[in-house]
């Protein structure tokens, strides 16, 4: 099962290598188009895997649960990966009349449940003291609040599914604070998102002073393209000696 959900992440990682949208030769929403074959890949994942259904407690209580978890969560992880390129700056964005906006609305929409699901999953490990999380799972957070960004400064509407997007954001800002005690990749995780922040943040401020207001997501290769003045490189990862607070030394 876990290696099945991997060889899914593995194909999804070729194709954002590859261009994503722009090195398909058909659009997104077309049932021909790599990024619909993945869903379909995950599709069937999840109908061949029972556990899906299961609730996290009933999960928690089997001794294979590590690796039960580590599935629903790679399984969430590849969902943000391939939809997070299609969300708007602004919801502004999704009042348009063009072909593609009822695909990005629903690709928006499932980007923040998969996101919200990771947030929550992480949260596993703080109730189970017998959960011990690969550094892996950092990643996992990181690439959710990277989402979560967007949905903090989406207009309040009660009941929408990024509403509870500045808390989740909140969390995992702090859960990737708690990881880098453990392990020492969780901190360039938390030092990415907190550039992000601040970045998306320049974003919100340019695009309310410029005139153009709105460039399509469409017209961008990678995520990271909507924040043209800095570098952001996905496959690159800083090591570092952390100095653990003395508190946490025992």
């Amino acid at each position: 099962m876990l290696i099945g959900i991997s060889r899914i992440l593995g194909i999804t990682n070729r194709y954002l290598a590859a261009g994503g949208v722009k090195g398909d030769s058909h659009f997104p929403w077309n049932s021909l188009s790599n990024l619909s074959k993945i869903r379909q890949e995950l599709d069937i994942w999840a109908s061949e895997t029972q556990y899906m259904s299961q609730s996290i407690e009933t999960l928690l209580g089997q001794p294979d649960s590590m690796i039960l978890v580590l599935g629903k969560l790679i399984y969430h992880l590849i969902h943000c990966l391939i939809y997070r390129h299609f969300l708007p700056v602004s919801l502004a964005e999704l009042s348009g009349t063009s072909q593609y906006q009822p695909w990005q609305i629903e690709a928006t929409n499932l980007c923040f449940l998969h996101a919200n699901a990771i947030a929550e999953l992480a949260e596993i490990d703080r109730a189970s003291s017998g959960m011990n999380w690969p550094d892996f799972v950092s990643y996992c957070v990181c690439t959710a609040g990277t989402i979560h960004v967007h949905g903090a400064y989406y207009p309040r509407r009660e009941g929408e599914v990024y509403s509870g997007s500045a808390e989740f954001l909140s969390r995992e800002m702090q859960q990737l604070s708690e990881l880098r005690i453990i392990w020492a990749s969780a901190q360039h995780q938390q030092e990415t998102l907190q550039a992000i922040l601040a970045c998306h943040a320049e974003l919100i401020q340019s695009l309310e002073s410029n005139s153009m207001r709105y460039t399509s997501v469409f017209q961008l290769e990678d995520f990271f393209d909507r924040y043209p003045d800095h570098a952001f490189d996905g496959a690159y990862i800083t090591l570092l000696n952390i100095g653990v607070e003395s508190g946490h030394e025992g």
